[in-house]
């Protein structure tokens, strides 16, 4: 259902007989959690599971370290009540979703990198979901990736989530094909130091290449 409990609707959706949220205030926006644990309960065993979990994008960014552009590093905020109230309610589009993908992959049978000799770590949970993420690390400095400058970025990060004008959509588009040719970055299920991936793929082709074999 698409129906959000907050004042955009005035009741649940209601299908035989019942009745239905959206799930996005439970963290469900990325439902695999969900997914994952209805198939054991009905009797799947782990390791005839394998999972498929497109997102629609996040962003990424460091919170210090040396950086060719300011708009490469997270701003930090002055603390107030209508700030810290605007962070709570935006943990549902990104926090809750993103702890589920690696809870479905323990659930799943997964290895950690404290258990393995090789990292990343594979995984039968394959995450597509592109980064709105500058390249390097701390130590080397961040920088622009491929086909970005500080213009695009910077409207990319500050984009709505509810984008409509044809410049916006453009510049999505545009976007998605840049990471489709691995020259931005995929989500991992886990990212550890300067978001080094840990469990999971770093890029695109990697990942499908990865569910193709699945």
């Amino acid at each position: 259902s698409t129906n959000a409990p907050i004042e955009y609707f005035d009741e649940p959706a209601n299908i035989d007989g019942v009745q239905y949220w959206d799930g996005g205030l439970t963290g469900y926006n990325n439902p695999v959690l969900a997914a994952t644990t209805e198939a054991i309960a009905e009797g799947w065993a782990r390791g005839q599971l394998a999972v498929l979990s497109i997102g629609t994008g996040n962003t990424m960014l460091p919170l210090g370290g040396k950086t060719e552009s300011p708009v490469l590093i997270k701003q930090k905020q002055i603390s107030s009540l209508t700030n810290d109230l605007q962070k709570i309610s935006t943990t549902i589009l990104a926090d809750p979703p993103d702890a589920h993908s690696f809870l479905a992959h323990v659930m799943l049978g997964g290895a950690l990198p404290a258990n393995s000799q090789e990292c990343p770590v594979g995984t039968n949970v394959i995450r597509l979901n592109p980064l709105i993420q500058p390249d390097g690390d701390s130590v080397n400095g961040w920088k622009f990736p491929d086909g970005f400058d500080a213009s695009k970025f910077d409207r990319l990060v500050k984009l709505d989530m509810a984008a409509v004008k044809q410049d916006d959509v453009d510049l999505i588009v545009s976007f998605c094909d840049l990471w489709m040719k691995d020259k931005i970055h995929n989500q991992p299920i886990r990212a550890g130091k300067d978001f080094t991936c840990e469990i999971g793929f770093s890029k695109f082709l990697e990942a499908v290449a990865a569910w193709n074999l699945m």
